[in-house]
This record gives C-alpha cells, structure tokens and sequence, in this order.
C-alpha cells in the first residue's frame, strides 16, 4: 500500500510588498484554475480612472465579473492616503458569503490587511472558507504577516511572490486536497 501525498494548507497567504505585482499573479491564477474547470470565488481589485482625473478610483471585482463595487471613500482632491469605505467591504463580504459554497473550488480573495487583521473587513469570508474546506489564496502584505499567521494559527502557509510557487500550491490542492474528490466526480 503506497501512502498517500500529505495535502498542503488549503488556507494560502501570498506574500507581497508595497507596488509589487501581486494582483497580476492573482489574475494568473485565476485565469489557470478557470481553464482547468475549478469553480472560482471571491474578489480582486483594479483601479479605474476617475473623470476629471485625480487620484484613481479603486474597484472591487467580483473574481467571475459578476459586479464591481468601489471600496474605498472619495475625500476630496487634497486628501492624503485612501480611506476603505466600510459600508462597501460590508457589502462585499455580505455577497461574497453568501455566493461561495460547497461546490467552490478555489476562493481568491485580493487582500488581507488591517481590517481583517483586527477581525473585521473580509474575515468571515475566510472563516466561511476555512470551514466550507475551500481552498483559499489571498494576497498578504509583508506588513500583515502577523497578524495572517495569528488568523490560521498554523492551519495556513506562506507562499513567496513567485507565480511557479502558486501554481505549485493550486495543483497540490486541487490534486490531493479535501475539495480533490467533489472535483473529480
């Protein structure tokens, strides 16, 4: 009798600094795990030019295209940093939660940062996941490793800004995860 593969963490974290480009290897992901047939969730952002110019306006995408919401709050040409609109992230965790299942495949999810790291913004989202056994990749900035490894408590991992590493990770999953049966069948 040969011994089954040990699955990998279905909780992923990819780890990122400020201006790299992280949402690119998401939307790569996103576009392999689609090829392959996996049912996909969750969001990603983009930024939209805002007529008249200014600062860009920084858009939620529902990862299938489904909606898009605006996130963060427009405080007026002289403002300085972004403001997250909370009534905004409530609505995406509010659709979100109620748009995966047990049939999702793959859950991506664009950020986990201050609100998430103070129990608020998308956190249920990644508990519905963790519960459902759905796979889960979200984007982590450096900054909020602690508090991402606080969240899993050592039922996630780390994955590298590396696209060969992420692929690695989905194949793994989806090859010998909890999910690798439904897939199948």
């Amino acid at each position: 009798m040969t011994a089954s593969p040990a699955a990998p963490p279905s909780l992923a974290g990819l780890i990122y600094r400020m201006r790299e480009p992280v949402d690119d290897i998401l939307e790569e992901i996103r576009a392999l795990a689609a090829a392959e047939g996996a049912r996909l969730g969750g969001v990603v952002q983009r930024r939209h030019p805002r007529p008249g110019g200014g600062r860009n306006a920084l858009i939620a995408r529902e990862i299938n295209g489904a909606w898009e919401i605006p996130i963060l709050q427009f405080r007026g040409g002289g403002a300085r940093g972004c403001k997250l609109d909370p009534h905004a992230i409530t609505e995406i965790a509010a659709r979100l939660e109620a748009g995966i299942d047990a049939r999702t495949d793959l859950l991506i999810i664009n950020r986990f940062g201050r609100a998430e790291a103070e129990s608020q913004g998308l956190r249920g989202v990644f508990e519905r996941a963790a519960a459902l056994e759905i796979p889960l990749l979200v984007a982590v900035r450096e900054d909020y490793r602690q508090p991402w490894q606080a969240f899993h408590g050592g039922m996630g991992t780390e994955l590298p800004l590396d696209r060969a590493a992420v692929v690695g990770w989905w194949r793994a999953v989806a090859r010998t995860g909890p999910r690798s049966e439904a897939r199948a069948g």
